[in-house]
């Protein structure tokens, strides 16, 4: 085939592929061995690649069913458009970069100079170069920058890291837009061996814009910085190849010398150091240095220097030849002190330090500098002044400054007195020359700023201001360029400024006023104010009167004036203190009648209800209160006194409620008040009812949760279920605003529950003394239940003996001496756990007559049809469904349902059966009552005792809405209230004190080139689907397709050939798992593996075989009778390794014989594999049990177990259980899973 492509093809196809390449649907075009390949979208994801000679195009494959058929298709067309595209930019940008190469080789060379073939540089410049600018245009640009001097590289710093970072240099330099600019901003990047990154810029362009602001971009000046910096990071002596340790054997070995060298002066040394520090005032501000020495002493012209010395204990010259020796304990107690406030600010600066390279953001004028950076002065500024203060206020320092000199200064907090004067201004001449106010100027001292306080120095002394005298200096020192205040008040203003801001200038200064007499004779008197109360036809008024001696006005002509119209008032009146009584006024009564010159609130209930509460007392601090007849009889507030008796008489609740002065029907109203979250409530005698009443909160939330009607509520008795006993004692016992009444058999019913633990209930003794107190507890507990009448969930941690508990009390129940029960009790559980619950009574309740339901359709009717022949029956969820019909008939004293959650969907058929059995009583056993959905424990109550959580609309009206949707707290603790006392859960780490150890570890692993190729592709291709499901709106119905399709993005982490037949390539996660085993297996350990894919366990068996591992395993297919075979043989010692598939034997089985758990693969639902690793995590293990999950990096795998970690709380709220999250998801959540 020759290089005329187009011929290939007919018009008709050529078109449409011509019209896919306009679409631009080609994507991800790329190079790969022998040619070129791309994707392109169409009603599906293809894959077409190209093959070449040179230019020239030899062949052309696609993916799609037209091309797969021997056709030529429009996906090929497309993509060969696209590369001719390609082809010809390339060649155009070749001749550019040609041209453009020539201009800056001189450039080049003379700020960087020719590499030497034996030049030694440790960072590899010349890769780095290519990197940042891999095109001749940018090196030109970032070259002319140098040229007209507008970047300049200043220094290095070897950076802070972590223990996994690589070692790195902080590069630092500035940079400006235009050659005029007087400021410079910083730029900055930093080089490890062989790449840069962490690029900052302060200028304004760059600013602008947050990737290169954030460091996410190389801007046009880091990349001129690099060329600046290139001599000196070919020279630089911060990094090379030596590896962390041996750089640490070189400092031990130095360390060792140091404290050699510095013992042997230690041992000449008899004396004791000080540390003497010193303060100076500069131009920036207050600095702090020190001298150090013992009899003689010397400046520290370093620090941070000095510092490690310090805490390395080794010595350090001074002068010329003056060795001291630095260990802390040659300092005197207040040395000491000095040298831990120098430690803390290197600390403070560092964690600066280390904020502005973690947002790789670096800029003088924020003040971020190295900590390596601080020499001979700590600047006191911020905090560091308030702590300087705050430790050593008790001591005179040597102080420096231009106005006092060298002196010696101690702290003092104080409250400042400045100078102020003010003298009077005229206007005109002579005869005519007139008073036009004042002038009033004020000195203030220079002020050092704290991070909370402010400070000044006056003669010996530096001063700490207040915190209060501060906040009224701070109006005069906003805008403040010097030390000076100057202010011009004409005779509009002189009344305000004298009543209003003198007296608060005046508690920091000393007031002269020059002629003071003519000044007072131009102040009007200070204001007092009268608010004039009426309350007239439903509506409240108030006339605020301002007095000036003699003279009155009315507040409400300040109503719309300024500060720059307040002149209009005239110069008697004072602006500011009437239109702060103004706008209190208004706060409360907001309406103005301007025919009366009053202000009213318009007849608003709110309004009114506000006033009488806060408004008046407001007022009141302003003035006087003059009120008429009719506004003091507006009635007062007072709050509900309710009662409630509740008596327990045949297995119901007997509820009163009442109150002494409110009718029950009034009750009703108020409640209706309530719940519309008004404020208060107006009674028929129209006094007022104040609705923040925890009374009303309580009487609401009990009607609510007791489904009480108005109808019930207005009879004298209301009758509600037993089992909701425990809530009201709860509701009851935390508002102490209610009286109550409760009858005995009430009292006696929740002292039952609330002292379970001491409860008189005897474990059968066969079985006590194997049981661990809190089993004793548990079996205490189901007795309680079965006294009262009740159902419950044993939900303990997996593995705490649920199935013990279960079986003692049915033992003490039917074998005890005065035991008289004739019906038998009935268990559910899965199918593979009936024959592990037979030999679990075979073990702990041989005596009892115990059978499973197993067989033939006919063998099971039998057992049942006799079911009475025996004391407890068992059978599964699958065939209690199939043999529903022949429980009709029978009556069961106790139903247990093993592994609750299988019945979570209260819509399936197993949910169904389980609840149409007649029993006396229920019990449900489960670890994970919410595994999804908060419906899950609603159905699981709904079998216990029906109706306790109401209907299901009602229950996810009130509840599960509220709570999943709107994280709502109250309907979270309300339905917490109620469903605890019948939730009984323990956690191992609670309970079982010797249990051994859980150690969870991640390991990461990297898929090779061709796995993650395929992996991309999918990505892709799952992009396209969820883009064209929103643009089509039907996400919510695309979404089990998008699930389905990301499965097999999982299944490509775990194996492409659990995706793609025939692949050949290699899968990481498998390779690792196995490495993983072998090296488990060699150290001793016993594996239990977990997947969700059986034919990933088929994989691991090819595996496992051929590296001779022999296995257990167990899936779905695996016979109920042999499950049970299996983990005793692998209990026992036999095998090393048992493949488990994640449902089918999640749950139930007791694996104690494995000390490690691999989950192969991450679920959505982190409660399953939970469950899982707590098969080897349960009573009876011995050894330490570590947890490996296997984890793809950089796909699906990490974001499922992000999306784990982050939103499994709902259960956790409940009952601390855990979630599944899939339901929640969104369009963004689907797109964030594939990053």
């Amino acid at each position: 085939m020759g290089k005329d492509w187009r011929s290939w093809f007919d018009d008709t196809i050529f078109r449409r592929g011509q019209q896919y390449y306009r679409q631009n649907r080609v994507k991800e075009l790329k190079k790969t061995a022998g040619g070129y390949q791309a994707f392109v979208v169409g009603t599906s994801l293809y894959t077409v690649r190209l093959a070449l000679d040179d230019d020239t195009v030899l062949a052309a494959s696609c993916n799609c069913p037209y091309a797969l058929d021997g056709g030529r298709c429009k996906h090929q067309v497309a993509v060969l458009l696209k590369y001719e595209e390609v082809c010809k930019d390339e060649i155009a940008q070749m001749q550019e970069e040609s041209e453009l190469k020539k201009v800056n080789l001189d450039l080049r060379d003379k700020w960087v100079r020719q590499d030497l073939e034996d030049d030694y540089s440790y960072i590899d410049l010349q890769e780095i170069e290519k990197k940042l600018l891999p095109k001749e245009r940018d090196k030109q640009e970032a070259l002319l920058l140098l040229e007209k001097g507008l970047v300049v590289y200043d220094h290095m710093a070897a950076a802070t890291r972590s223990l996994m970072d690589e070692s790195s240099i902080q590069v630092f330099g500035y940079a400006k837009e235009n050659p005029e600019d007087r400021g410079e901003k910083g730029v900055g990047f930093r080089v490890s061996q062989e790449d840069i990154f962490g690029f900052s810029c302060g200028c304004p362009s760059c600013s602008s814009s947050m990737n290169y602001y954030w460091g996410q971009k190389p801007c046009k000046h880091t990349k001129a910085l690099f060329y600046a910096a290139y001599q000196a990071l070919k020279n630089q002596r911060l990094m090379d190849a030596t590896d962390d340790r041996t750089i640490r054997l070189f400092k031990n070995f130095q360390n060792v010398k140091a404290r050699s060298v510095a013992a042997s002066i230690v041992g000449s040394f008899s004396g004791t150091l000080s540390l003497v520090p010193k303060i100076k005032s500069t131009h920036t501000g207050l600095e702090l240095s020190f001298r150090v020495g013992a009899t003689k002493l010397y400046v520290v012209k370093n620090l941070s220097e000095f510092y490690r010395n310090v805490t390395n204990g080794t010595t350090q010259t001074f002068g010329k030849s003056t060795t001291l020796p630095l260990a802390r304990e040659n300092f005197d107690k207040t040395s000491q002190e000095y040298i831990d406030y120098i430690g803390d600010t290197i600390s403070r600066i560092e964690d600066g330090y280390k904020i502005s390279m973690a947002d790789d953001f670096l800029d003088r004028s924020f003040g971020y500098f190295s900590p390596d950076q601080i020499k001979q002065f700590i600047p006191l500024l911020g905090r560091g002044l308030d702590d300087f203060f705050d430790k050593f206020n008790s001591r005179g320092f040597d102080y420096e400054d231009m106005v006092y000199g060298k002196t010696v200064i101690h702290f003092k907090e104080k409250n400042p007195k400045f100078d102020m004067t003010i003298i009077p201004k005229f206007i005109g001449k002579g005869k005519s020359r007139k008073f036009s106010g004042v002038r009033a100027d004020i000195t203030l001292p220079r002020l050092y700023y704290g991070a909370s306080y402010r400070y000044f120095v006056d003669g010996v002394n530096l001063y700490r201001i207040p915190k209060e005298t501060a906040d009224k200096m701070q109006p005069l020192l906003e805008g403040r360029v010097t030390d000076f205040v100057h202010m011009e008040i004409g005779r509009n203003y002189l009344s305000d400024f004298y009543h209003t801001i003198l007296p608060e200038l005046a508690t920091f200064t000393n007031i002269r006023e020059k002629d003071r007499d003519l000044i007072y004779e131009y102040l009007s008197n200070d204001v007092e104010f009268t608010f004039y109360l009426d309350a007239d036809m439903g509506n409240i008024t108030c006339k605020a009167v301002a007095k000036y001696g003699d003279n009155q006005y009315n507040v409400i002509d300040c109503d719309g004036l300024t500060v720059d119209t307040a002149g209009t008032l005239g110069v008697e009146r004072i602006f500011s203190k009437e239109n702060e009584a103004l706008g209190i006024v208004k706060r409360f009564l907001p309406f103005i009648n301007e025919d009366r010159d009053l202000f009213h609130c318009n007849k608003d209930e709110d309004l009114i209800y506000e006033f009488v509460t806060n408004g008046v007392a407001e007022l009141a601090k302003l003035g006087d209160i003059q009120a008429t007849d009719s506004f003091q009889h507006v009635n007062i507030f007072r709050e509900t006194k309710l009662s409630v008796g509740v008596s327990l008489s045949k297995g119901m609740l007997d509820l009163e409620v009442s109150s002494d002065d409110i009718s029950r029907d009034e009750l009703l109203e108020i409640l209706a008040s309530y719940r519309a979250k008004k404020k208060f409530h107006r009674l028929r005698d129209n006094s007022y009812v104040n609705l923040n009443d925890e009374a009303l909160a309580t009487l609401d939330d009990m009607l609510v949760t007791l489904q009480i009607s108005e109808k019930d509520f207005l009879k004298d008795n209301m009758h509600v279920p037993v089992y909701r006993t425990l809530y009201l004692d709860k509701l009851l016992e935390e508002n102490d605003g209610i009286y109550e009444d409760r009858d005995d058999h009430f009292k006696e019913l929740v002292k039952g529950f609330k002292t379970v633990k001491d409860a008189e209930f005897k474990a059968p003794e066969s079985l006590s003394k194997i049981m661990r107190n809190y089993q004793k507890t548990g079996f205490k507990w189901i007795s309680t239940l079965e006294k009262y009448g009740l159902g419950g969930i044993l939900c303990d941690d997996m593995g705490l003996g649920k199935t013990l508990q279960t079986i003692s009390f049915l033992y003490k129940h039917y074998m005890d001496a005065n035991a008289s029960e004739d019906l038998p009790s009935l268990v559910v559980c899965p199918a593979s756990l009936v024959y592990n619950w037979v030999d679990e009574f075979s073990k702990f309740a041989p005596e009892m007559k115990v059978v499973a339901v197993a067989g033939t359709v006919s063998e099971r009717e039998e057992i049942i049809v006799n079911a009475n022949q025996y004391q407890v029956l068992i059978t599964s969820y699958d065939l209690l469904k199939r043999d529903v019909a022949l429980y009709e008939e029978h009556e069961f004293y106790y139903e247990i349902i093993d592994e609750a959650q299988y019945i979570k969907n209260h819509t399936t058929a197993a949910a169904k059966a389980v609840k149409v059995i007649t029993s006396r009583r229920r019990l449900a056993l489960t670890g994970t009552p919410i595994e999804n959905r908060l419906s899950e424990l609603w159905s699981i109550f709904d079998f216990l005792m029906p109706g306790f959580l109401y209907k299901y609309e009602q229950f996810r009206r009130q509840f599960e809405t509220p709570i999943v949707k709107y994280e709502d707290k109250n309907a979270s603790e309300r339905l917490k209230k109620m469903v605890a006392p019948f939730l009984l859960r323990r956690l191992k780490e609670n309970v079982l004190k010797e249990l051994p150890e859980k150690l969870e570890k991640q390991q990461t692993v990297v898929m090779e080139a061709e796995q993650q190729t395929l992996y991309d592709a999918q990505v892709q291709h799952l992009k396209v689907m969820i883009e064209q499901a929103k643009k089509d709106k039907s996400f919510n119905e695309a979404k089990m397709k998008i699930l389905a399709e990301m499965t097999r993005l999982r299944q490509i982490c775990c194996d492409p050939s659990l995706y793609v037949e025939n692949y050949k390539g290699e899968s990481a996660k498998r390779q690792a798992c196995l490495d993983l085993v072998e090296r488990a297996i060699e150290a001793g350990h016993r594996i239990l593996i977990f997947s969700q894919f059986t034919t990933m366990l088929d994989l691991l068996k090819k595996d496992l075989k051929k590296s001779h591992i022999n296995y257990f395993e167990i899936t779905g297919s695996t016979k109920k009778e042999d499950r049970i075979d299996l983990v005793n043989r692998f209990n026992e010692g036999e095998n090393n390794v048992f493949l488990i598939s994640l449902k089918a034997g999640g749950t139930g089985l007791n694996l104690i014989g494995a000390d490690m758990v691999i989950h192969y693969d991450p679920w959505w639902n982190l409660a399953a594999q939970n469950q899982a690793t707590d098969r080897a995590h349960r009573i009876g293990q011995k050894k330490t049990v570590t947890v490996y999950k296997l984890i793809t990096k950089g796909t699906i795998e990490e974001k499922i177990v992000e999306l784990q970690n982050t939103k499994s709380d709902l259960a956790e709220e409940i009952l601390s259980g855990e979630t599944n999250i899939i339901s929640k998801m969104t369009e963004a959540d689907f797109l964030e899973l594939l990053g």
